[in-house]
């Protein structure tokens, strides 16, 4: 899953990307880009950790290389664990298979309408700084449940 989307799926040694995998490294940040960068991921929306303490872009372990990512990147994950080398031209009939299996299964994937939440923040504009929520003392009430997220319970 991609946030509330199928994006890829694995049978056996191959995996196929059918969504854009996204940059997985920071190649296109400048210098001064990768030192100001904060990790945009947060549960919930809301950082719990604080953008000073997390890994910056350059601090990130992972690979560097390997084939830009797009639509339909199939791998051998025998043979490519890390997913450098896209082999969807060479072997057609199994990203067909492959994307055959993926179909008949986001078919069956139900569809959420994405939360609504007064907690939530944006993401911020490039170059402005995260919202921080700050919770000050109180007693935490779990079963206060805010009247727009009441649908989102499953009983």
């Amino acid at each position: 899953m991609s946030g509330q989307d199928l994006s890829c799926i694995w049978l056996g040694e191959w995996k196929l990307h059918v969504l854009d995998p996204g940059r997985s490294d920071m190649r296109g940040l400048s210098d001064q880009e990768a030192i100001d960068w904060i990790d945009p991921r947060a549960p919930n929306g809301v950082s719990i950790i604080s953008p000073y303490e997390q890994a910056k872009a350059y601090e990130i372990p992972g690979l560097l290389t390997g084939d830009p990512p797009k639509p339909m990147m199939l791998f051998n994950l025998d043979t490519d664990p890390g997913e450098q080398r896209d082999l969807s031209a060479e072997h057609p009939e199994v990203v067909q298979r492959l994307k055959q299996s993926f179909d008949a299964t986001h078919a069956e994937v139900p569809h959420y309408p994405a939360p609504k939440s007064d907690y939530l923040f944006e993401p911020p504009a490039r170059g402005e700084s995260r919202q921080l929520m700050h919770l000050i003392g109180g007693e935490l009430r779990y079963d206060k449940i805010p009247a727009h997220q009441k649908p989102l319970l499953v009983e």
